[in-house]
C-alpha cells in the first residue's frame, strides 16, 4: 500500500454536477440577456449558505423576473428552468430568517411576491 499515493488522494477534491444541472438543461434562446442573467443568477444563488440582504433581494428579483417570463411563454413552465418546489423552498428559508416583529420588511414583502409569481 502506498502512503504517498493515499495522501493525495486525502488532499484531492472533486467537484459533480448537480443533480438539476444534468436533468434541466433548459433551453434559453427564447430569453433575453437580462432573463438569461436572472437563470444563471438563480443558479449561483441556490447553493446553501449566508446570504445578504442585497443578495436575497437580487434572487427574489431574479426569480420574479423569469417567473413572469415563462408564464408569458406559451406552454411556459419554471419547473422547466428549475423546480418551483425547490425555489419555494429557499424563498421560505428567507421569510423565516425574517424578524418576525417586522412584518414590513423588503425581504419579506419581495418573498411573497415571488411566491405568487411561482404559482
Amino acid at each position: 500500500m502506498n502512503l504517498h499515493s493515499e495522501e493525495r488522494n486525502l488532499n484531492r477534491v472533486t467537484f459533480r454536477s448537480s443533480m438539476y444541472d444534468v436533468l434541466l438543461e433548459p433551453s434559453l434562446s427564447g430569453l433575453c440577456q437580462s432573463e438569461k442573467e436572472a437563470y444563471q443568477l438563480i443558479l449561483d444563488f441556490m447553493e446553501p449558505g449566508q446570504m445578504s440582504q442585497l443578495d436575497k433581494l437580487s434572487f427574489l428579483n431574479a426569480v420574479s423576473t423569469l417567473s413572469s417570463v415563462v408564464r408569458d411563454q406559451a406552454n411556459g413552465n419554471m419547473n422547466k428552468y428549475y423546480p418551483k418546489t425547490l425555489l419555494a423552498k429557499k424563498i421560505e428559508t428567507f421569510i423565516l430568517e425574517e424578524p418576525p416583529e417586522i412584518l414590513d420588511s423588503s425581504v419579506r414583502q419581495q418573498a411573497m411576491l415571488c411566491i405568487v409569481a411561482l404559482r
